[in-house]
């Protein structure tokens, strides 16, 4: 499989134009394992993690029911920590049409394999396994990655090994060109780790800090998108498995519409970050879908043009996705 060069998109099935990617949800995990990892089956989280059977054709309609609404791609962040499957994806990809860009990277700290030695290689060590990846194909296959992430903080803060992982992350994506994408979760976390990447030379517009939507603050995301980074919300249709969703989703459209009105459209981004089996419509969860059919029409019960949306769901992740030259 040929790798793809600086201008084009690096997909599980090959290079792309940019031109060739269509609608997208760029952060989504078409098959995880997290309940594998010892910390969420302490918890006793399971079955909310996906330890319900996923089958391959089960996951070829979840995906070919996007592709129906009109979706033409799905970035999935699932790690080698978390199941990914480069083979699987490869196999979905072609048997739906729908184009996957698959991530790489190490989680956060809690799902840091053993045998990884996050603490006993150095950076420059750790940034190379990126590298020869995203060159060469991940494990025995030559499945290449197109994003590097999600690369995440577990708390609202960054530890000393996730440092290092944010720094060999960013090394990588200079030597690649590759964005980053990160796991931000219920803080500001992300400016920090806008931060160590800034340190690293990386330009804050092959970043997209995800999971904003779980921590709703206005400042936090004036501040990301001050420095030119990507604010994504990607838990819409996630807060349907709690309480109060009609409020926190109102309130999410809120938010979002506040940034266009405010001139960041070409700064967002959206998606599910479907993860867990009680997500997928096979389990009447909400699966790939519902952001077509419920979230982009309550921004445009909101006045947000379909120019405006297409902008987001289709330009902003084509630009990300888009190898920039190394350095």
């Amino acid at each position: 499989m040929s790798r793809a060069q600086v201008g084009q998109i690096q997909t599980v099935t090959g290079p792309i134009a940019p031109s060739e990617l269509g609608f997208t949800l760029p952060h989504e995990h078409i098959y995880a394992r997290l309940w594998d990892n010892q910390v969420v089956a302490t918890a006793g989280w399971g079955d909310m993690f996906g330890a319900i059977p996923m089958p391959a054709s089960v996951l070829r309609d979840e995906v070919a029911a996007y592709r129906d609404q009109g979706g033409g791609a799905i970035v999935d962040l699932s790690l080698p920590a978390i199941g990914r499957q480069p083979q699987r994806l490869h196999e979905i990809s072609q048997a739906t049409g729908v184009k996957v860009v698959m991530g790489c990277g190490w989680y956060r700290e809690p799902f840091y394999p053993d045998e990884d030695a996050i603490d006993r290689r150095t950076v420059d060590q750790l940034a190379q396994v990126l590298v020869d990846e995203i060159e060469h194909g991940a494990g025995e296959t030559d499945v290449r990655p197109g994003i590097i992430g999600e690369i995440g903080a577990n708390n609202g803060w960054v530890t000393a090994l996730e440092e290092r992982v944010h720094r060999d992350a960013a090394r990588a994506s200079l030597a690649t060109g590759l964005a980053l994408t990160t796991h931000s979760s219920f803080s500001d976390v992300g400016l920090a780790q806008l931060d160590i990447f800034q340190s690293e030379g990386v330009d804050p517009n092959r970043v997209v800090v995800g999971h904003c939507d779980s921590y709703l603050d206005m400042d936090y995301y004036r501040a990301i998108l001050d420095r030119g980074a990507y604010v994504e919300f990607d838990g819409i249709g996630v807060w349907i498995i709690g309480k109060n969703v009609d409020k926190y989703e109102r309130s999410m459209v809120d938010h979002f519409v506040a940034m266009i009105e405010a001139g960041h459209a070409e700064r967002l981004l959206l998606s599910h970050d479907v993860f867990a089996a009680p997500q997928f419509r096979y389990y009447e969860g909400t699966g790939f879908t519902y952001i077509f059919e419920t979230f982009l029409p309550s921004l445009r019960e909101r006045g947000v043009s379909d120019d405006v949306i297409h902008t987001i769901t289709v330009e902003n992740p084509a630009r990300v996705l888009t190898i920039a030259p190394a350095g």
